[in-house]
């Protein structure tokens, strides 16, 4: 399978939705690849096994570790926007590399995703409801 990862390019905002300087800095959300060019805000713990899987991943709380592990982009408990998102290819971001996700939403909660199996329209599952948490 392939070996990606998800890339985001974040600025910190101030107290009043003003941007700190012109400080952005590229984040990885680790999905198969499990790059290191940049310091790491979270993991999916994506599986490259044929399955569907559901994961969820709190970036807020990711920033925060990092902050908290002496990273100079981010500060604890200061919102963040995500300018960029890139899924990229492990060691090449230019790369073209195949994959597929089912289901992928970005938002400022958790989500219970229900699934069904054997779904009317083909294929093997199918996401039926997903709900805030």
């Amino acid at each position: 399978g392939s070996m990606i990862d998800l890339y985001m390019l974040i600025k910190r905002e101030n107290e009043d939705g003003s941007f700190a300087g012109n400080q952005q800095a590229w984040k990885i959300l680790h999905m198969t690849a499990h790059d290191s060019g940049y310091r790491v805000a979270g993991d999916f713990g994506v599986t490259d096994d044929n399955e569907w899987h559901h994961s969820c991943v709190n970036v807020y709380e990711g920033l925060d570790n990092l902050a908290r592990n002496n990273d100079p982009d981010v500060t604890v408990g200061v919102h963040h926007t995500i300018n960029y998102l890139r899924f990229t290819a492990a060691g090449n971001p230019y790369r073209k590399t195949p994959f597929w996700i089912d289901e992928f939403s970005i938002g400022p909660f958790k989500r219970v995703v229900t699934r069904e199996p054997n779904p009317p329209y083909g294929g093997e599952v199918q996401v039926s409801s997903v709900k805030r948490v």
